[in-house]
């Protein structure tokens, strides 16, 4: 409650079959709604962990942050898959 967790998908980068999609008439919205694009997993650390969680994990980018405001989750960055 009270939490807002913002993805930026600039962050990373999306497979192929995502641009594929978005040529083929999938639109930004149904990306975001229906598909995980490409991030498969989000793990969610406390911010003073970050390093230590990515090296860790071997693998792995910082994508988003999740802050006070209005429950919910905004995704930035789908026009990476205009590319």
């Amino acid at each position: 409650e009270g939490c807002h967790a913002e993805v930026d998908l600039r962050r990373t980068t999306a497979p192929a079959v995502f641009s594929w999609l978005r040529r083929h008439g999938v639109s930004l919205d149904e990306m975001a709604r229906t598909f995980n694009c490409g991030l498969g997993l989000i793990l969610v650390v406390a911010p003073e962990q970050t390093d230590e969680a990515l090296e860790l994990l071997g693998e792995g980018a910082l994508v988003g942050a999740i802050d006070e405001g209005e429950r919910g989750v905004s995704v930035r960055g789908l026009e990476v898959f205009d590319g």
